[in-house]
């Protein structure tokens, strides 16, 4: 497959690379991103990360 790679990276540092000119509000997987970690992020870049949290029917 055209473009895979084997190298291992954490998507949470390659965030801060796809957020300049981001501003307020940003989504995120909550498999990927946990309450301290959305803080961090919050302090650093003014961006408020949100996972989207799931209803007890969401399945």
């Amino acid at each position: 497959m055209a473009g895979s790679s084997t190298n291992h990276i954490d998507e949470r540092e390659s965030l801060y690379e796809i957020v300049p000119g981001i501003q307020g509000l940003l989504l995120a997987d909550k498999g990927l991103i946990g309450q301290d970690y959305q803080k961090d992020f919050r302090l650093e870049t003014g961006i408020d990360l949100q996972t989207p949290t799931r209803g007890k029917y969401d399945r």
